[in-house]
Formats: C-alpha cells, structure tokens, sequence
C-alpha cells in the first residue's frame, strides 16, 4: 500500500486493487447495458421487435408471444384465411389451457367444448369469407422455459408454437 500525499489526505491507496474494482465495474457496465438492449428489442417480454411471432398455416396464422411475462395479460391473434365452411375451429391443447389463463375472446364463440386433446372453440363464419380475427385475451400462470404449445385449427391443422414464460 501507498499514502497518497498529492491530496493533502492521509490516505492508504492499493492501486491493484482499484485498476481490479475498476474492470468488475466496466464488465457490470457492459452487462447492464447488454440487459437493456435485451429489454428494448423484446427479449424480456412485453413490446419489442422479438415478443412476439407468428405459426402461419394453411387456413390460419396464430400471433402468440414468444415470451410473455407472469401474470401480465397478453393477447393471442389467429387470423384466418377465407374458406367455404360455415364455422372455424380452434382447439388450444391442454398444455396451452394449464399455461396461459383464457380470459375473453373476441368474437365470442357459439359453441365451446371440453376434448380429450384440450378446449375447443366453434366461431359462426360467411362462407367465402375470412372470418377474420379471433382475439384470445389470456394471461400467464406460471413461469415456464421453452414451451411447446400447440393449437389446432378447423379440426385437422396443428401448429406448434414455442414460447417462454419469464417471472
């Protein structure tokens, strides 16, 4: 150890150890500002540029999001394609119903049923014409890494969407 007599104080310096605090300090920046760059482009849920992303099929595409946070409400948007069939289906498997919380839709289904396979939602459609979105209100129950949920739509299409649930 030193005395530092430059400042006029009687003080003990270690310069090995402050240059050692120093670096700690500048990898901690660099953490920090690796974090909000994370934050910013959505890969701690919420907005963002990586939240969110879409399974697209052929008679739908499914917006769900990639990582959502834990007991925050969030959205999942199908959208389907025009089809000749008067109603559309969409069946949430049991995994999806136990994981995420559905707590409106919109538009209302007319008809609602309990699968071995998970939930299944009837929705009155124009023949010819999409019926355009279908806006599942759900909010995350648990936290949860790379999931793998899967939806199915007008009883024969099945898509797997991956997300993640963060506390």
């Amino acid at each position: 150890m030193k005395r530092d007599e430059s400042s006029g104080m009687d003080i003990d310096i270690d310069p090995a150890f402050q240059e050692s605090f120093w670096r700690i300090e500048r990898w901690a920046w660099g953490f920090y500002g690796l974090l909000l760059v994370a934050a910013l482009v959505g890969l701690t849920g919420g907005s963002g540029l990586f939240a969110h992303t879409t399974a697209t099929g052929r008679t739908a595409s499914v917006t769900y999001p990639r990582i959502a946070r834990w007991l925050k409400p969030d959205r999942i948007y199908i959208d389907f394609t025009p089809s000749t069939a008067s109603t559309a289906t969409v069946e949430v498997d049991a995994a999806l119903a136990e994981r995420f919380a559905i707590t409106t839709i919109q538009p209302l289904p007319f008809a609602t049923q309990s699968t071995a396979r998970g939930l299944r939602f009837v929705f009155a459609a124009v023949p010819g014409q999409a019926l355009g979105r279908v806006t599942f209100f759900v909010t995350p129950t648990a936290p949860a890494l790379a999931l793998r949920l899967g939806v199915r739509l007008n009883d024969h299409e099945r898509l797997v969407l991956a997300s993640t649930i963060l506390p």
